[in-house]
């Protein structure tokens, strides 16, 4: 297995993980104290919301396994680890593209 940060996280240590089997996940690690401590809440939200839109068929990683309070990881850092969907941060998004997404996102009943 080999890791790799990735870049454009604000709240959370985030890395890829390249598996033997040619698969690759993602671990997000709620790693920053002062974050958490603002936000306990965090972790679960996010993997209800990607399971929510996972649920609804919207293009987001799907969730392999969760540990949203760190009880069980070992070392009390809540984590997530998701599949890897390939793309990068962007500063400058097409706006274009954006509204597509905000649309689907919205046809959604809650």
């Amino acid at each position: 297995m080999r890791t790799r940060r990735l870049l454009g996280a604000t709240s959370v240590a985030l890395h890829r993980l390249d598996l033997a089997d040619g698969s690759r996940l993602v671990l997000r690690r709620y790693a920053w104290r002062a974050y958490l401590a603002a936000e306990p809440e965090a972790p679960r939200r996010e993997t209800d919301a990607l399971c929510f839109a996972r649920r609804h068929r919207l293009a987001v990683p799907e969730v392999v396994a969760a540990d949203v309070t760190g009880d069980h990881v070992g070392d009390g850092v809540p984590v997530v680890l998701a599949t890897f969907l390939p793309g990068r941060p962007d500063a400058v998004p097409e706006v274009g593209l954006l509204a597509e997404v905000a649309a689907s996102v919205h046809e959604i009943s809650a």
